[in-house]
């Protein structure tokens, strides 16, 4: 409540008290669907392109053209986060942030390929779920759920499933000489096989391999295997269900 009501200061002296109470009533809500969800919920603008990405790399580390899909939870300091929070985005350096945007640093983001029939989540990361202030992660915390609910609800009717990397070929991936290339760090298993986990994904193997190496410039990775969610025949999302799995998203 005291969060609340500090997210009014700055835009008038007087409240409103059926105002107040009616925002008071959608947090209380919004708290319960964040819960059920396993994270806190919060603001973000959705980049669904993430065209500034290969300008702001040199071209070994730029994506390959066939990674066609491309999405990011982004922030706006106009949306509401908590005075920690917001006094954090405004002084941080993004120099080890992997995408920006409008001076502001990614949320999350995911990587991947969209298929005639199939979209394929390769990456999915968080540089502010890692060495940032505690009160900055413990806001985000939740991240890889909302984000990849965002994939899903963008596939439905262009897709018939959308799968998942395993974090072991996340690995294979990687980069020689970058400092998680030859280990399986336990915040990946998390990330990849946790976030099917709480999907429901089973492991599938697929008649053919797919490369899920992301860089134009390396050599192609190939994985026969991939957690898989089905979408064709599953039941018709109602709007409350998407405002669930979306959270206070944006466009």
């Amino acid at each position: 409540m005291n969060t609340l009501v500090r997210g009014y200061f700055p835009l008038a002296k007087e409240i409103s008290l059926g105002e107040f109470r009616q925002a008071l009533c959608q947090s209380m809500e919004w708290r319960r669907i964040f819960h059920a969800l396993g994270c806190r919920g919060f603001s973000y603008e959705l980049d669904a392109e993430m065209k500034e990405y290969n300008r702001q790399y040199v071209p070994s580390c730029r994506l390959g053209t066939r990674i066609n899909l491309r999405v990011a939870l982004m922030p706006n300091i106009d949306l509401f986060y908590p005075p920690a929070v917001k006094r954090w985005f405004r002084r941080a350096s993004w120099y080890f942030n992997h995408y920006v945007r409008n001076h502001m640093p990614s949320i999350a983001f995911c990587l991947g390929l969209k298929t005639g029939d199939a979209w394929f989540v390769f990456v999915m990361q968080s540089d502010l779920a890692s060495g940032r202030p505690a009160c900055v992660r413990e806001h985000f915390r939740g991240w890889r759920n909302v984000l990849f609910a965002n994939v899903v609800a963008q596939a439905q009717g262009k897709a018939g499933a959308v799968y998942i990397s395993r974090a072991l070929d996340v690995e294979r991936a990687c980069s020689p000489g970058s400092k998680e290339a030859g280990r399986l760090p336990d915040r990946w298993r998390s990330i990849y096989d946790g976030t099917a986990l709480q999907w429901g994904m089973p492991l599938v193997k697929l008649s053919e391999p797919v490369d899920v190496q992301i860089y134009g410039a390396k050599k192609p990775v190939y994985s026969e295997y991939f957690y898989e969610l089905r979408l064709h025949g599953r039941p018709e999302v109602s709007q409350a269900e998407q405002q669930e799995a979306l959270c206070t998203g944006t466009p």
